[in-house]
């Protein structure tokens, strides 16, 4: 029994619809809403080393990939424990499995298609979709806030049809052999996790003429509890028992959105 109940999609719709009707001070200030969603674990019951090994398995021989499989298992194990420790911190080591390769843009085309047919779009929630759907009815901008790369949910970002993804952006470097552009193995900039998702929240917002305080953000994880309180109408999204206290406690709504 929890405090704060899954709710329906009727529910969901309430809550899109509650507010739609212009306020005079919406009329006034003539601010934007903008819904927040994280990816991964929110909208798709997916994560960025998934995506990862989606597209590499395609490019491994049957032999290589019976080599590659158990090493790279290892590291996941690895990485599951940072990111216990630091979201933030597994995105810069994860970011290092791209070290070397392509960064040309049929490359990270190829790479998304791969990622995307493979993986991402049997990981859709039905329910995120039909939300989103809703909310953009209401007249809210859909936002993307999201650890995974940036190229590499380029098709999600279509089928979804968010207006604009904040999301990591890998560092390139020319390849003095070959003339063309590689990834170095770093993140440009700061990782998108942690206080890192609201401080980018707070810039589009003031960049754009946001009213944080009738948006809405969506996440699944404490990964995402700095953007869910940078707005004024957080939800939580099929939480693990951490997050979902939380929820709780700040009486938040919880949605449970499965495949």
């Amino acid at each position: 029994r929890y405090a704060t109940p899954p709710l329906s999609f009727s529910e969901i719709t309430n809550m899109a619809g509650a507010g739609a009707d212009d306020s005079s001070e919406t009329k006034k200030t003539q601010k934007q809403r903008c819904a927040f969603f994280d990816l991964d674990g929110t909208i798709c019951a997916s994560n960025v080393v998934f995506q990862f090994i989606a597209w590499r398995m395609s490019t491994l021989s049957v032999f290589e990939k019976i080599l590659w499989a158990p090493l790279y298992a290892v590291k996941c194990a690895f990485y599951l424990v940072l990111d216990k420790i630091s979201r933030t911190a597994f995105n810069n080591a994860f970011a290092k499995d791209f070290k070397g390769l392509s960064a040309t843009k049929t490359a990270k085309q190829e790479m998304a298609d791969v990622c995307f047919h493979k993986y991402l779009k049997k990981k859709v929630f039905p329910a995120a979709i039909e939300a989103i759907g809703v909310l953009k009815q209401q007249g809210f901008k859909v936002v993307l806030v999201t650890g995974s790369i940036n190229f590499m949910i380029k098709n999600v970002v279509d089928l979804i049809g968010a207006d604009h993804v904040i999301a990591n952006e890998l560092e390139t470097e020319l390849d003095p052999t070959t003339g063309t552009s590689k990834f170095s193995g770093m993140l440009q900039g700061k990782a998108v996790a942690d206080d890192e998702k609201a401080v980018r929240i707070l810039a589009y917002a003031k960049e754009n003429s946001v009213d944080l305080i009738a948006s809405r953000a969506y996440g699944d994880a404490l990964a995402d509890l700095q953007m869910l309180q940078a707005v004024g109408n957080p939800a939580v999204v099929s939480p693990k028992s951490a997050m979902r206290r939380i929820a709780e406690e700040e009486g938040w709504p919880v949605l449970q959105w499965s495949l």
